[in-house]
């Protein structure tokens, strides 16, 4: 998993965390944290959930590179009003390519 690979090197860089101090916030062993953040190895879902709770990540943007923490932020916005989310469900397929063509390129 590159993101969760990513996500874990960029959550220790920020707190300034060895793998020893991340293991130690995560709850996990040393060798468990240097082999997730080098991508060695993948975590079962129960600590990818513990992860994701701890560095504040939704856990679906730590398997793969789709941005659902924005697709999340969306819907809970259009959750807002009930009549614009229930029209965005039922007609998705011809909204979002237009959404799509509104957003530039990252």
């Amino acid at each position: 998993m590159k993101k969760l690979s990513k996500e874990l090197v960029k959550y220790q860089k920020e707190h300034h965390y060895t793998y020893e101090t991340l293991a130690q916030e995560l709850n996990l062993s040393k060798s468990a944290v240097y082999a997730y953040s080098k991508n060695l190895r993948n975590p079962n879902w129960k600590t990818l959930e513990q992860i994701a709770k701890k560095i504040n990540k939704n856990i679906l943007s730590l398997i793969d590179d789709n941005d659902y923490e924005a697709d999340i932020k969306l819907l809970d916005t259009l959750k807002k009003d009930p009549t614009i989310y229930e029209y965005f469900l039922k007609n998705s397929k011809t909204i979002l390519p237009k959404i799509k063509k509104m957003i530039p390129n990252k």
